[in-house]
């Protein structure tokens, strides 16, 4: 139960938080920004957390 929820925290924002706003006509800048952000955060977090989880 660890490791999945220490995994599931390195995951990158989920688009959807960019797509909802974008098709209601609202401001989407600042979605769009963290998910790009955390998807490439993501390359070094995602590895990170299953090395730490073996250490668990």
């Amino acid at each position: 139960m660890r490791t999945v929820i220490l995994v599931t925290s390195a995951l990158p924002a989920a688009v959807f938080s960019y797509v909802l706003p974008a098709r209601l006509g609202l401001d989407s800048s600042i979605p769009r920004e963290i998910v790009i952000i955390s998807t490439i955060l993501g390359v070094v977090t995602i590895p990170l957390s299953f090395y730490l989880a073996q250490l668990i």
